[in-house]
């Protein structure tokens, strides 16, 4: 079991790790988005919002390669898989497969390390 989680907390952070980089220099193309996703995403880029997701994914895909904080930077980039995933649920209706791959990963290290979640979840 420790193994699945060190392959998926690396392939999660090289996932990431990439989306920085092609954001950052442009390496590829982006496939054309319907009205609603096109939309999204231009207000997403045009308020500077895309810049600080980008730096959160920055950190988590840094933490999560190293094998440090492991645990914080599962939790640190749930809420932008789960964006991702919507994302690509409601607005875009394709290309579902690795949304859902990372965020059965980020799901997967959440309950490897739950007892370490314990803590925080006590009353």
């Amino acid at each position: 079991m420790k193994w699945i989680a060190i392959i998926g907390r690396t392939l999660l952070g090289l996932l990431y790790l990439f989306s920085v980089i092609n954001f950052v220099f442009h390496l590829g193309e982006m496939p054309e988005l319907g009205k609603n996703a096109a939309n999204f995403s231009s207000a997403m880029m045009n308020s500077g919002f895309m810049i600080v997701v980008k730096v959160i994914e920055a950190i988590g895909a840094l933490l999560l390669i190293s094998g440090q904080y492991v645990r914080l930077a599962s939790l640190w980039i749930l809420p932008v898989t789960i964006n991702i995933f919507l994302f690509h649920t409601l607005l875009v209706q394709s290309g579902i497969a690795i949304p859902l791959a990372m965020l059965l990963i980020n799901g997967f290290l959440i309950y490897y390390y739950r007892e370490d979640f314990k803590v925080v979840l006590k009353r």
